[in-house]
């Protein structure tokens, strides 16, 4: 949210699931250097505010509250740009605010989908059973493949937010 914004994403593996649940990491700083080689034309759309979903359980989802969860994928200028981004929770907060994503604002999306997901850009890893992972929250990307569970194992990991002093 606009307003809890966490330093460092900790990850604590207590139980891998059956099949899938790989991590994937990417380094921002260097999708962001590519999309001002490849398309610059995107850099200025991704430094906008977007609309986000609220997902605190002490915030009602209001379109007031909405339009105040707002800020940029990309933000901060020189070497250390900042990165904030969940699509799904842009596409929502867009929606349920009356402001649906335009097409400009969908392809400078899937632009960033597509370098971010570039096997140059991204790790792919496994956490196994006492495996911790700790990114820096404000420009390493973090996502996870989908996973199965079975009747006998099901996955739990423990996340934990870290503010730095």
């Amino acid at each position: 949210s606009a307003d809890l914004w966490p330093d460092i994403m900790g990850l604590l593996c207590e139980q891998p699931g059956t099949v899938g649940g790989e991590s994937l990491i990417t380094n921002t700083q260097r999708a962001h250097r590519e999309l001002c080689l490849r398309v610059p034309e995107t850099i200025d759309v991704l430094e906008q505010d977007f609309i986000r979903d609220i997902q605190e359980i002490d915030c009602e989802r209001t379109r007031v509250n909405l339009l105040r969860n707002r800020f940029p994928i990309f933000a901060g200028r020189g070497c250390r740009r900042t990165f904030r981004y969940r699509r799904s929770d842009i596409e929502t907060g867009q929606r349920s605010a009356g402001r649906p994503l335009s097409p400009e604002s969908m392809e400078a999306l899937n632009v960033l989908d597509r370098i971010l997901a570039s096997p140059g850009h991204v790790v792919r890893f496994r956490l196994e059973r006492g495996d911790m992972l700790f990114i820096d929250n404000r420009i390493v990307a973090y996502d996870r493949l989908t996973y199965r569970d079975s009747a006998e194992n099901t996955r739990r990991l423990r996340r934990m937010w870290i503010a730095a002093p």
